[in-house]
């Protein structure tokens, strides 16, 4: 039935149906639907139990539209806004945008803020592209342009407030600290390389986006970080001197098989990782018998 009651009609709201019938063990079931959400539940099939007053409250709200979850753009990961913007701004400046939020002072300018956070959002989060813009100085020199551009646009419509600045002074500092990191990478592998060379071959070495994907998670399937670099040293011989010298090079060292297990510990929790894959290590030495 339509929910036809004046009182409860006026509580939930236009669009809100409710059908209900009574089960064999004398329970009312009502199934409320609503623009937004649907959900079946039960109550004793009296109108004079202690629950039924709850059901108008609850049906209004969820007629109420839910805020949205997720505003920066091009975030097809796990991670919500918030754990995003701290991870760029700090937590701080999370609150500081929720303050704003609530005073209603945010609007294009926020937008273009999360567009900023949502492109090195995307960038950080697929190594293919990180590849590319390390390989193509102009091509990384034109995001970098075009992340300042919208930083000054939004410093144009700041309107002197001082937290907005606040805002903007910690969106700049993440978009350096973003820049430098190319240049940091670049010598950080070129460094890791050489070293690494001197203790198993060169094609044992593998920096490249596909081999930092695939041993990004195991059979969990939760992936955190993207490693550093993958190795795969071709003897146990080979395996004490890559750990020791990608210690001296200040990246956390993880041993991996198959990728099969089920309790994340091969999962990269720090982007400045070494994934140690030892599938190449599949021989047995010889039997020793001891009497």
């Amino acid at each position: 039935m339509v929910c036809r009651n004046r009182e409860w009609a006026a509580v939930c709201g236009p669009g809100v149906e409710i059908t209900a019938h009574t089960n064999s063990r004398g329970w009312e079931i009502f199934q409320v639907l609503t623009y937004y959400n649907a959900v079946i539940f039960c109550l004793p099939a009296t109108h004079s139990s202690p629950r039924a007053d709850r059901l108008p409250r609850f049906t209004a709200t969820m007629n109420r539209p839910q805020p949205r979850i997720r505003e920066i753009p091009y975030n097809y990961t796990s991670f919500s806004d918030r754990e995003i913007v701290i991870r760029y701004l700090g937590e701080e400046i999370w609150r500081l945008i929720e303050e704003l939020r609530g005073s209603r002072r945010t609007g294009r300018s926020a937008r273009m803020l999360f567009e900023v956070l949502g492109d090195m959002w995307v960038i950080d989060r697929n190594p293919y592209l990180q590849d590319d813009l390390r390989e193509n100085p102009k091509r990384r020199q034109a995001l970098l342009g075009a992340l300042r551009h919208r930083l000054d646009q939004f410093e144009a419509r700041a309107n002197e407030n001082r937290k907005a600045l606040d805002l903007l002074a910690a969106a700049r500092r993440a978009v350096d600290r973003f820049s430098g990191c190319f240049e940091e990478q670049i010598a950080l592998r070129d460094r890791a390389r050489k070293a690494l060379q001197g203790v198993t071959r060169r094609d044992n070495i593998d920096f490249s986006g596909l081999a930092r994907v695939s041993h990004a998670t195991d059979a969990t399937d939760w992936r955190v970080e993207y490693p550093f670099v993958v190795i795969a040293p071709d003897t146990e011989a080979e395996v004490a001197a890559v750990v020791k010298t990608c210690i001296e090079q200040g990246l956390t060292v993880i041993p991996r098989g198959g990728g099969t297990g089920y309790t994340g510990s091969a999962v990269p929790l720090d982007g400045r990782s070494a994934v140690v894959n030892t599938e190449k290590l599949d021989q047995l030495g010889p039997v020793e018998v001891r009497r």
